[in-house]
């Protein structure tokens, strides 16, 4: 794999990693109430 592959693939990684963490806590903050 080339460097710029890697590196998208860091990024892809790391926003899925955020739409994840957001999408837990949001639903924690449903099932919360």
């Amino acid at each position: 794999m080339d460097a710029v592959g890697a590196g998208i693939l860091s990024f892809v990684s790391n926003q899925m990693m955020k739409i994840t963490v957001f999408c837990i806590q949001l639903f924690d903050g449903f099932t919360g109430f």
